[in-house]
């Protein structure tokens, strides 16, 4: 990684303190149900870009989030 980032080794070490790599419990909350983390995140965020007129009008962020991907409950 430090090869490709273009940094030291310690420096890649640096630029990963405090990421959170959620396991797939975590992601199962974030991107479940119509009151998920991310879609609420999501839709503050878009709000807010509304009345900064950064977006003209909200966008509905039906197709935002899935969990198409996680591993499946047996």
């Amino acid at each position: 990684m430090a090869v490709r980032m273009k940094l030291s080794a310690s420096e890649v070490l640096n630029s990963f303190r405090g990421l959170n790599l959620p396991n797939e419990q975590a992601n199962e909350k974030y991107l479940s149900g119509q009151h998920s983390s991310l879609l609420t995140a999501a839709t503050t965020l878009s709000t807010l870009m509304v009345d900064s007129s950064i977006l003209k009008q909200p966008d509905n962020l039906k197709n935002l989030i899935s969990t198409d991907f996680l591993p499946k409950s047996s």
